[in-house]
């Protein structure tokens, strides 16, 4: 049998070929896009930064204010939220500090932190309303009439400030790393 140069051609042509197709399967199959899930547990805490202000003398009512995870949040050793997450928390209720010593408070509400494309519910750990501290003795030590101009202590949290929030939600997150 004599093999030809263009049939030569047309079988290395179809082997190229079947090698190319072959890759594409391997590489565009549904196993080569699939994330790792992880479990975010409700009641998890992590600690984070605020990155806003919020104090009773700087917020309001259903404003949103934000904060930073400080250390990775892993579960069985991947990670779930990165640090440096950013995520905010909603202000329930903003008392401002007022005459007579009266402090201000803050009650913090519901919030969320960004887990890769989710967002994954989050709260206050512990206490959610934050008091400030009164100052009616000292405005006592000033007289009956500087009593008047004596305001309480703010209550919130100030920018920058540590707080311990947990997560609000079982939910399946895809793992960061």
């Amino acid at each position: 049998m004599v093999v030809t140069r263009s049939f030569g051609r047309r079988v290395v042509g179809a082997a190229v070929c079947a090698a190319f197709l072959a890759t594409q399967v391997v590489l565009f199959s549904p196993a080569a896009f699939a994330q790792t899930m992880v479990t975010l547990r409700d009641g998890r805490q992590f600690e984070a930064e605020m990155i806003d202000d919020a104090r009773s003398g700087s917020v309001s009512e259903g404003d949103e204010v934000r904060f930073r995870v400080l250390a990775d949040i892993e579960v069985h050793g991947r990670i779930a939220v990165p640090a440096g997450a950013e995520g905010a928390i909603t202000v329930a209720s903003a008392e401002k500090n007022g005459r007579f010593g009266k402090p201000g408070a803050v009650t913090f509400g519901e919030g969320w932190v960004q887990a890769g494309v989710e967002r994954v519910a989050v709260r206050i750990a512990g206490r959610s309303r934050f008091k400030g501290g009164s100052k009616l003795t000292t405005g006592l030590l000033l007289l009956i009439v500087g009593v008047l101009f004596v305001k309480g202590g703010q209550g919130g949290l100030a920018e920058g400030e540590h707080v311990f929030l947990e997560i609000d939600e079982t939910r399946q997150v895809p793992a960061a790393g």
